[in-house]
């Protein structure tokens, strides 16, 4: 009975001879629905997404960005690789343990991996031992200064399994930073659209992320930083 009501619900938007209009926050989801109803394209609205402020990078960056890394605990010559969100198996945190581990030397040795949320980090703990990068990788649980890590990282990595939009692989662009994310994100094709990262489809082998993060790496920062200004 749920399931009928829910589909009757459905069908009572997206119908092929409904009179609704309809905002949709996904392109993705577009062609879902079409699939599914025939919805005529006419009636659907995409809406572009919304971001916080707060989270786009300051015009004070160059000044900021050290400072900030000091406050951290980062050197130089450390890259860092961020993942934002909880629940881990659903965000891809192994899909970006183990690229990270596929990585070639000297880079491996320079990269370390926050993740900033709150979930059970057990398995994936025990997974980074595995991997021998237990070292490079912190659980930073749930935080209240995540403006403030994505203005000090090098890079952002959102390897998802599922996820219908993705707000944060936006958080990332607008704070100046290269996203790495899966090609399941409603949102990934900004990624695309301004050349801000890498979006990976298929299958997504460790081979593939390492080959993502050497590339994001490889360019300089301030490249990164000027295109998150152009959007």
């Amino acid at each position: 009975p749920r399931c009928r009501t829910y589909l009757a619900l459905e069908k009572a938007v997206f119908g092929r001879d409904c009179k609704t209009q309809i905002l949709m926050i996904s392109k993705a989801q577009i062609d879902v629905y079409q699939r599914y109803y025939q919805t005529p394209r006419e009636r659907l609205h995409l809406l572009p997404p919304g971001i916080h402020r707060e989270r786009v990078l300051p015009s004070n960056d160059a000044e900021l960005r050290p400072t900030l890394r000091a406050q951290y605990g980062l050197q130089e010559t450390d890259c860092l690789m961020l993942c934002v969100g909880s629940n881990y198996q659903l965000k891809g945190l192994d899909r970006a343990l183990r690229g990270m581990a596929a990585l070639r030397e000297p880079l491996r040795g320079r990269v370390k991996l926050w993740v900033a949320g709150r979930d059970n980090d057990k398995p994936f703990r025990a997974l980074a031992r595995k991997l021998g990068i237990e070292a490079q990788v912190r659980f930073l649980g749930a935080r209240d200064d995540v403006a403030q890590l994505l203005w000090s990282a090098d890079a952002l990595v959102h390897l998802a399994y599922t996820e219908n939009t993705g707000t944060v692989l936006l958080e990332g662009m607008v704070a100046g930073l290269p996203v790495i994310a899966t090609d399941v994100c409603g949102y990934a094709h900004y990624i695309v659209d301004h050349d801000m990262g890498c979006v990976l489809g298929g299958a997504v082998t460790p081979d593939q992320v390492a080959e993502a993060m050497t590339h994001v790496l490889a360019e300089k920062s301030s490249v990164w930083r000027e295109r998150s200004r152009l959007f």
